[in-house]
């Protein structure tokens, strides 16, 4: 839907809108499309505004669950592209339909290959298995009487973690790992067995 501002997860845009014109983006947190369409003229020194023409638009992606959108554009002739993520996963369908629209985009929707995601979903299972493999073993050495110093930074956060791991004990951690590693699997399975759908938008 044109003349609507859209939240961006990200921090750096943070939202976005169109018009009949132009795809507007700003580093600022705008509440109204008009302050984010005034924002183009009279942008503040913290404030970073991005346009690009709607004409200059040749591809839209994205794809069936996910909150991001990948849109394809000429800039000086040459073919770019720019993602961004929403804090709304309807807002996605919402700005890929209203600007095909406006633009008379022509719509192809295929299911992704199962092995794309494959790929993707073995790396953040492997992942959390060494994130829960860490975490029960910080919480059996607490049971042995062993004591970890912390510095840097992030050392109290580290500590408090370590702390709460010491508490809850390795039998505690152990089932919470399981059953964090043992969704990633489910989610990998699933979306192997039923690939998504993806949803492109041409001139």
């Amino acid at each position: 839907m044109k003349n609507t501002v859209y939240k961006l997860e990200q921090k750096n845009p943070q939202t976005l809108g169109f018009n009949d014109d132009l795809l507007i983006v700003s580093s600022k947190d705008h509440t109204s499309f008009d302050k984010l369409q005034d924002a183009v003229v009279k942008s503040g020194l913290l404030e970073t505004v991005k346009t690009y023409e709607l004409k200059s638009i040749t591809k839209i992606s994205c794809v069936e669950g996910e909150d991001d959108i990948t849109i394809y554009y000429i800039d000086k002739g040459k073919e770019k592209e720019m993602s961004y993520t929403f804090d709304n996963i309807n807002a996605v369908r919402w700005v890929a339909d209203g600007i095909a629209e406006h633009q008379q985009l022509k719509k192809e929707e295929t299911h992704e290959s199962p092995n794309g995601p494959l790929m993707w979903n073995a790396a953040k299972i492997i992942l959390a298995a060494v994130v829960a493999y860490m975490a029960i073993v910080a919480a059996a050495e607490q049971v042995d009487g062993v004591e970890r110093e912390f510095s840097g930074r992030r050392s109290g956060m580290m500590r408090l973690a370590y702390s709460a791991l010491g508490y809850m004990g390795p039998y505690i951690t152990s089932a919470i790992a399981a059953v964090i590693v043992g969704y990633f699997v489910y989610a990998a399975y699933a979306r192997y067995n039923k690939p998504a759908l993806v949803t492109v938008y041409t001139r």
